[in-house]
């Protein structure tokens, strides 16, 4: 039965014969999470590159928090399909962009405001609707608990 979709697990919609896929899908997430952690290390984080040091982080945020967010809504919702709609995914980089970006600088001196940041958050939730989209399945269920 090959060509079946597959409806469990992280990565839902992808073709149930293409475990292969799946499991490149979750060695991805997971480098993701790895990349994301080495480079809050700031003793290994000082010898990246001023781009990669100060907003690959930032680029990665929305991804990870997004994709974790996916997995619990489909684990309590017991919806496998279910996916994130524009306007959540929107109203994440919204408040990742105010709190970071405009209330914790107010805030503390030791938080700098950066539109560069913004647009990495911009570019990171972006990045996961896309993937969410086409590699993870059609956007039908957004939103929705069918």
């Amino acid at each position: 039965m090959a060509g079946l979709r597959s409806h469990s697990g992280l990565f839902p919609m992808v073709d149930s014969g293409n475990a292969r896929m799946k499991t490149i899908l979750r060695i991805g997430y997971f480098l993701l999470v790895i990349i994301y952690l080495i480079t809050k290390n700031q003793d290994i984080n000082r010898h990246f590159p001023d781009v990669l040091r100060f907003y690959l982080a930032d680029l990665f945020c929305l991804p990870i928090v997004l994709g974790a967010t996916l997995f619990l809504m489909r684990q309590l919702l017991r919806n496998p399909n279910f996916q994130l709609s524009k306007a959540m995914i929107a109203v994440a980089f919204i408040a990742f962009s105010i709190l970071f970006e405009v209330a914790l600088p107010l805030s503390s001196n030791t938080y700098t405001a950066d539109l560069w940041d913004v647009a990495a958050y911009g570019t990171g939730g972006l990045g996961f609707f896309f993937c969410q989209k086409w590699v993870w399945g059609g956007m039908q269920n957004c939103g929705s608990r069918k």
